[in-house]
């Protein structure tokens, strides 16, 4: 950190696999595990993640799960929700019609949630793609919507004189 004195490091690993021909599709998988270390032992935290797609012709499968310890510091890196994992999971269908003037439909599951590291719910969406067309002249329509969910467990300021009370908003 530039403008501290004090010192900082962070280590870890990561792994890529991708695959044409893995389970029939086209396969890939990402990892990784972070730790910081500061001064002193107290300051020692994780990160970690998983990504792994499935993908046809006709569909998608995507799994995700990124978190990292409230104690993780990369220094100059930036963490989006630190002490929190997210999950979240998408599930497309493509059906490709034949003799038609549609040349793909489009269909889509995507929850995602926000727990603590110890699984309790922080917030939640649901996404869902419940029509979509691509036409052979390279237009679209979509029709998509989202169920939200969020669960402060104590009150926040959101902006000067404006404060998120705890509790459950959907």
């Amino acid at each position: 950190d530039p403008s501290s004195t004090g010192s900082n490091s962070v280590s870890g690993l990561d792994y890529h696999f991708s695959s044409a021909e893995g389970f029939g599709t086209n396969f890939s998988l990402n990892t990784f595990f972070v730790q910081s270390r500061g001064e002193n032992i107290a300051s020692r935290g994780l990160g970690f993640g998983t990504q792994l797609n499935l993908s046809q012709r006709e569909y998608e499968f995507s799994f995700a799960n990124i978190g990292t310890q409230s104690e993780f510091n990369p220094a100059m890196g930036y963490v989006r929700r630190p002490g929190e994992m997210m999950t979240k999971v998408v599930a497309k269908w493509k059906p490709l019609p034949s003799d038609s003037v549609v040349r793909q439909y489009d269909f889509f599951v995507s929850p995602e949630v926000w727990t603590t590291l110890d699984g309790d719910l922080i917030s939640s969406t649901m996404r869902f793609g419940l029509f979509g067309a691509e036409f052979n002249d390279g237009s679209s329509v979509k029709l998509h919507t989202k169920l939200m969910r969020d669960r402060p467990d104590s009150d926040y300021e959101v902006a000067d004189g404006v404060t998120m009370l705890a509790g459950d908003y959907a």
